[in-house]
């Protein structure tokens, strides 16, 4: 019998420059795979690209997948990183 996952939440420390320059970054991957993606004009690049992904991730993980990933992490990161500078905490 397998047991279910357990997910705990992880805690990052990272100084504000590094956190906006992770979601500058993050945010260039979303729109270039978005691209890769939505790019009607070129449907060998997407193919690709979903086919590179098709060999090297698991079954379940398309562009459209991948996208909606960092579009939630995104979100996340400027939300926490936005809290932090709103409402910080003394050391």
């Amino acid at each position: 019998m397998s047991t279910p996952e357990v997910h705990h939440p992880a805690a990052i420390t990272l100084p504000p420059e590094q956190t906006r320059d992770l979601i500058v970054l993050l945010v260039d991957v979303h729109g270039l795979l978005d691209y890769l993606h939505l790019d009607g004009a070129d449907p060998e690049l997407t193919a690709a690209a979903d086919g590179y992904l098709h060999y090297t991730t698991t079954a379940h993980h398309t562009l459209a997948t991948i996208i909606d990933a960092l579009d939630n992490l995104i979100s996340q990161l400027t939300h926490t990183m936005r809290e932090a500078v709103l409402h910080p905490t003394n050391p």
